[in-house]
């Protein structure tokens, strides 16, 4: 599933307020972009602080290890 643009602002604020952070953000799906970064996005974070995890869960996010990284879903 990927997320609205207010979804992922939301996480976007989130995983921004630690500056080591890094992500990826729209990678194809299958090899398939179709409305990618017009009407849903995708966020994966490939490093990050545990305090990230943290606010994402408490926030309504759903993660999920996937081969691009951890997979930011909202519930």
């Amino acid at each position: 599933m990927a997320m609205t643009l207010e979804q992922f602002n939301e996480a976007i604020q989130i995983i921004s307020v630690h500056h080591s952070s890094t992500v990826k953000i729209n990678t194809p799906k299958g090899n398939f972009v179709g409305d990618m970064g017009e009407k849903t996005f995708r966020l994966h974070i490939v490093n990050c602080v545990p305090s990230v995890v943290n606010r994402l869960i408490s926030a309504g996010f759903s993660l999920n290890m996937t081969n691009d990284g951890l997979q930011v879903d909202k519930i």
